[in-house]
């Protein structure tokens, strides 16, 4: 602020937000096959959550996997915030299909909003 002038701060970009669809779930996608005990958890607390509340928040659930103690983790888990739309997509790509009661399926229980992974295919499910 010297001579009355006003500094501005730079503000760098959220690069996540810039990542490509592709790339996006890529990545969502090796971080499951590098926490499968972590996933594990998270399939199993979508479905209790589905047969509970007929809903199930990606998002709080993502929360919930933070809070977690996953056995044998050497730290807690690291869960990008960015991952929610793919991991709603991949849920319901590989669990979708699982009865929770009645004519109710896993599915239909997981809510999807629009983004820029629509159009993107989700890979087969590796197990």
């Amino acid at each position: 602020m010297a001579n009355g002038t006003v500094m501005q701060q730079l503000t760098l970009p959220d690069t996540r937000a810039l990542e490509s669809p592709r790339v996006l779930m890529e990545s969502a996608l090796t971080w499951i096959a590098e926490n499968p005990d972590a996933w594990h958890w998270f399939v199993n607390a979508a479905r209790l959550e589905a047969d509970t509340y007929e809903r199930v928040s990606v998002k709080g659930l993502m929360e919930g996997l933070r809070r977690h103690r996953i056995p044998y983790a050497t730290a807690s888990v690291k869960l990008p915030n960015s991952y929610s739309a793919a991991f709603s997509r991949i849920l319901r790509a590989w669990h979708g299909h699982e009865t929770i009661r009645g004519n109710v399926t896993l599915a239909d229980c997981i809510p999807v909003s629009r983004s820029k992974l629509d159009g993107v295919s989700v890979a087969p499910r590796p197990y």
